[in-house]
């Protein structure tokens, strides 16, 4: 490996990593803003708030990652230009494909591992996310015990919680239960907690008495009961929902390709299930796409007394115009899968029309020596 290709790899892997953590950054602030509110109303600590947005992080740096190396490549080329590294390159009798080579590689290392996050990586941490927000939503002690208020889970059913601690745990217990035909049933305790187990939602409460009246009866005394320690079952007036539907950005390649068939799924669902697998199949290739435009618009036959803002521009609407397409394409799939094909035309043709053109470049000699620079 020659010096100013070590040298080309050190500044593409530098700038890059600058750009991907920036840009991503901003984007999961904008993100997680939406959360926000939702944490405060559920009581949950920072600590839980970051595990839970920092789950969205690997499917950002996915979704980001071609246009974050498309800066980075017009940032280094331009860089150089500045320094006037491409003056000495062309001045040299290098060719435009051999100049290509260290962009080549890197970008191949960066497609290698972005189809590595997207394909093993999102899909993991995508699913943790919505079972952490599943969890959030269906937590009664967080949803329901509100304490200082009376709530009604059931008819007949009537609770209040003084007190509810950082731990969960709940203190000042009133719990009224007029189910029964015969008899009304007050629970009085002076802390409790709320445990799950095998489906079965129950309230272990501590420390209380049992007051058992019966309806419609004045003259019988009320019968009192003290206990350390009493269980009531919840399940009859909580239900968990377990089955999760989670989205095809949450779901393993492997079931977008291949969908459960005993499920059911509707025909508008498995087109979406396939458009996913589509956009993690061919998001990646854009990575080389983009690099490919940078050094084909500031690389070949770039003048270093021209203004580099005209190719910097010119370049930028070429990518622009590329990944604008293949969204429409994107688009016109998830109504006809049968042109889900052109989505990986895109990339695969602008690859190979670039490549063509500077194997052109480089067997016809267009280099630009010194003496078009003075």
């Amino acid at each position: 490996m020659s010096t100013l290709n070590k040298y080309i790899y050190l500044q593409l892997l530098k700038i890059f990593i600058i750009v991907l953590l920036v840009i991503t950054t901003l984007a999961w602030l904008s993100q997680i803003l939406r959360y926000v509110e939702f944490i405060i109303e559920k009581n949950r600590t920072i600590n839980e708030f970051m595990s839970l947005t920092i789950l969205l992080y690997p499917w950002l740096i996915s979704v980001i990652a071609p246009s974050a190396f498309f800066i980075t490549c017009l940032v280094l080329l331009d860089r150089m230009l500045n320094d006037s590294e491409v003056v000495i390159l062309y001045s040299s009798g290098v060719s435009p494909l051999r100049k290509l080579k260290p962009f080549l590689a890197f970008a191949i290392a960066v497609t290698l591992l972005i189809y590595f996050i997207n394909i093993l990586i999102t899909p993991w941490s995508m699913k943790e996310f919505r079972d952490k927000i599943t969890i959030l939503k269906t937590d009664i002690i967080n949803n329901s015990m509100i304490e200082g208020r009376f709530i009604s889970p059931e008819e007949g059913i009537n609770i209040y919680i003084k007190n509810k601690k950082s731990d969960n745990t709940l203190s000042g217990i009133f719990i009224s239960d007029t189910r029964d035909k015969k008899n009304d049933i007050t629970y009085i305790a002076k802390s409790a907690n709320i445990i799950k187990r095998d489906g079965e939602i129950a309230m272990i409460m501590n420390n209380g008495v049992i007051h058992k009246t019966e309806k419609y009866s004045l003259s019988k005394p009320i019968e009192a009961i003290n206990f350390d320690r009493y269980v009531i079952n919840l399940s009859d007036m909580y239900t968990e929902n377990n089955d999760i539907l989670y989205k095809p950005s949450e779901k393993p390649l492997k079931d977008l390709l291949f969908p459960d068939k005993d499920q059911n799924f509707d025909a508008l669902y498995l087109n979406k299930l396939k458009l996913e697998a589509h956009m993690r199949l061919s998001n990646p290739l854009y990575i080389m796409v983009f690099m490919l435009i940078a050094f084909n618009g500031m690389a070949i036959n770039l003048r270093i007394r021209s203004t580099r803002i005209k190719p910097i521009i010119n370049t930028s609407i070429i990518a622009f115009s590329i990944k604008i397409l293949s969204i429409y394409a994107l688009s016109l799939a998830t109504k006809n899968p049968s042109i889900s094909i052109a989505i990986y035309l895109i990339p695969i043709v602008t690859i190979l029309t670039i490549l063509l053109n500077i194997i052109y470049h480089s067997k016809n000699g267009r280099i630009i020596t010194l003496r078009d620079k003075i």
